[in-house]
């Protein structure tokens, strides 16, 4: 359980940074900005993605998983936590930014809520069945109602798709 807790601290710590990166730009206005006008702040991003996989790599020593049993097995672990991760981490902006609330709520929950995927897929990694099966349950759950308070899961897919295209092209203002 403190794995748990800690790949979900890792998580909440790096990307609620990079969430708060690619919302304040320098002129103090809040908009969603594209990675290639971060300039030396997507610098940044990259470390704290990397500060990231280095925890996750330390937690993996110590996780509760059938996974990790070696330290291919712990790569391995490494690599799932963070691309599901990440992946749940989108999908929450994703609705997060499709009902426009405000960029300080965006922040609050990025810092708390963003190891959220993270656990939960280290969740699903889990040696215990219970533990497993009840954290693939809340991923689900979770999704649906993303996907719920969006219109849909296409939609939802839609939408993640094109804050990726946006995110990686053009600006995007994000309302006060």
């Amino acid at each position: 359980m403190r794995g748990l807790l800690g790949v979900w601290a890792a998580g909440s710590l790096t990307l609620g940074t990079v969430a708060l990166v690619f919302v304040l730009n320098g002129t103090g206005d809040v908009v969603l900005q594209p990675v290639t006008e971060l300039g030396a702040a997507a610098f940044l991003v990259l470390l704290l993605i990397a500060v990231l996989v280095v925890a996750l790599a330390a937690l993996s020593r110590h996780a509760d998983s059938w996974l990790t049993g070696h330290a291919r097995g712990q790569a391995l672990w490494t690599l799932v936590v963070l691309v599901g991760g990440l992946a749940g981490w989108g999908c929450a902006a994703t609705v997060v930014l499709a009902l426009n609330w405000a960029p300080a709520v965006l922040l609050v929950l990025a810092y708390v809520g963003g190891g959220l995927p993270f656990a939960v897929v280290a969740a699903v990694l889990a040696r215990s069945p219970r533990l497993a099966g009840a954290a693939l349950g809340a991923a689900v759950v979770l999704v649906l109602v993303g996907a719920a308070l969006v219109g849909g899961v296409f939609p939802l897919v839609r939408l993640a798709a094109a804050n990726l295209a946006l995110l990686l092209t053009e600006e995007v203002a994000v309302p006060l």
